[in-house]
């Protein structure tokens, strides 16, 4: 791939960590990278985006935006991309962090719209309990809608675990109606699943469009202190109400093979994306849950790897690696 500085400054994006990158597939797709730190662990608070070219060779072009009015410098908070709807534009909302000096950056929630120009705003909150400002968290957008009946549907933006005075594993979901107006009104509300992971931070994770799940990868779960990390990886199924099933959501713990699969060795601070086309396992197991009259726990079906398509209920990939 061929890359291109600003054509006004011929800068380029900094080298940087812990920043967020989310996808516009809008038109030309657009990849906008906010904030970080740089090589000298300095918060970062620039806005850029990577516009493909549809050429040949998919070249990329960067472009700073200089915009007023916006989020803190910051590093170790997330982005997910929230498609919108009709004359909603679609947005990059931007939640939590660490700011320059050090502190958590407050509980607000930032939205980036691109279209017709691009402008930050604060998202308008509704009442009620909001979850802890935070760093090192994860998360994901999905826009499968729920219907809460009386034509109430919403989509929603949910985060798990992450750190402020100690490591969490909370779960969170900020929704919106599904199909708004006018500007929406996003609402927080704490899910309160059984069992699930332990407390950890600086995980990665995906949203599994196929089976409505996401999918938490590593992570450490010492925080600021040393030894906590993990291969783990865990599933957070989200159930509709309209799939048949109970509209509770659950978490999925560790496959059977967990304790004998060959992986690198347990990480934080990576990144993750989600190939929809396939998966595969080294053993390919299936998860059947209680309420479906199933034992609720992994069970092989098979001892030789190979390319898998469908899975009953769930899949894991015991590597923690996405293909």
């Amino acid at each position: 791939m061929k890359e291109y500085p600003d054509a006004a400054t011929g800068a380029w994006p900094a080298r940087r960590s812990r920043h967020s990158a989310v996808l516009f597939p809008d038109g030309p797709n657009h990849m906008v990278v906010f904030g970080g730190q740089d090589s000298a662990g300095i918060a970062l608070g620039d806005l850029w985006i990577g516009t493909r070219h549809l050429d040949s060779l998919g070249s990329w072009l960067w472009q700073k935006l200089s915009l007023s009015g916006g989020p803190s410098a910051r590093w170790g908070h997330t982005a997910v991309y929230d498609p919108g709807h009709a004359s909603v534009k679609p947005r990059m909302l931007v939640f939590g962090g660490r700011n320059a000096d050090g502190v958590i950056a407050s509980d607000e929630v930032w939205a980036l719209k691109l279209d017709p120009w691009p402008a930050w705003s604060v998202v308008s909150l509704g009442s009620g309990a909001k979850p802890d400002p935070r760093e090192g968290h994860v998360a994901i957008f999905d826009p499968n809608a729920r219907d809460f009946g009386s034509g109430d549907k919403r989509v929603r933006m949910l985060i798990f675990g992450g750190e402020k005075d100690s490591v969490r594993n909370d779960i969170w979901e900020l929704w919106r109606p599904s199909q708004p107006s006018t500007e929406p009104t996003y609402t927080w509300k704490e899910l309160t699943p059984s069992a699930g992971p332990t407390p950890r931070t600086q995980a990665a994770a995906v949203h599994d469009l196929n089976w409505n799940c996401m999918v938490v990868l590593g992570g450490d779960t010492n925080g600021a202190s040393a030894g906590g990390y993990t291969a783990e990886n865990w599933m957070f199924r989200l159930n509709l109400a309209s799939q048949g099933k109970p509209a509770t959501q659950w978490w999925v713990p560790p496959p059977k093979d967990y304790a004998e699969h060959e992986d690198g060795p347990p990480r934080r601070q990576m990144s993750a994306i989600y190939d929809s086309r396939f998966k595969i396992a080294r053993y390919p197991e299936r998860y059947t849950p209680s309420w479906s009259g199933g034992t609720g726990a992994w069970s092989t079906f098979e001892q030789a790897g190979r390319w898998q398509t469908d899975y009953p209920f769930m899949f894991l990939i015991p590597s923690g690696k996405l293909v």
